[in-house]
């Protein structure tokens, strides 16, 4: 997959259904006047709080911290600021050779937005 060209709707969905394990989709309420054709704006995966879909709750890895951040936790993922101004996430491995630790930078990308990085290096990343 070509991870720059896919849209924030899109990876989000991927980190659901890599994540989650599953994937709803919804939409957002906003009030925009008398043409209720239009009080709906953009399309977003939920992430489940109670059975009942009406409490489900949107789940945005690429701009929310409260998503993304159990996810960089969970997997090691490291974000650091680079000398462009850009973030670079990172997922580095270690291995043992000869009881000596050897470390590897495995995965990493690099983006203006870090939430989106380490989003996009959980979806390089195999999940065990």
């Amino acid at each position: 997959m070509i991870y720059s060209e896919m849209s924030d709707f899109e990876i989000n969905k991927e980190v659901a259904i890599k994540h989650l394990g599953y994937y709803e989709e919804g939409s957002r309420f906003v009030n925009t006047g008398t043409d209720s054709s239009k009080h709906y704006s953009g399309k977003y995966p939920l992430r489940r709080i109670t059975k009942n879909s009406r409490y489900w709750k949107p789940f945005e890895p690429c701009n929310s911290w409260a998503d993304i951040g159990p996810i960089i936790e969970k997997y090691g993922i490291e974000i650091s600021i680079m000398l462009s101004g850009d973030w670079c996430a990172s997922r580095i491995s270690k291995y043992t050779y000869d009881s000596a630790p050897i470390y590897s930078n495995d995965e990493q990308f690099s983006d203006e937005n870090p939430k989106l990085a380490a989003a996009i290096v959980f979806l390089m990343i195999e999940v065990e």
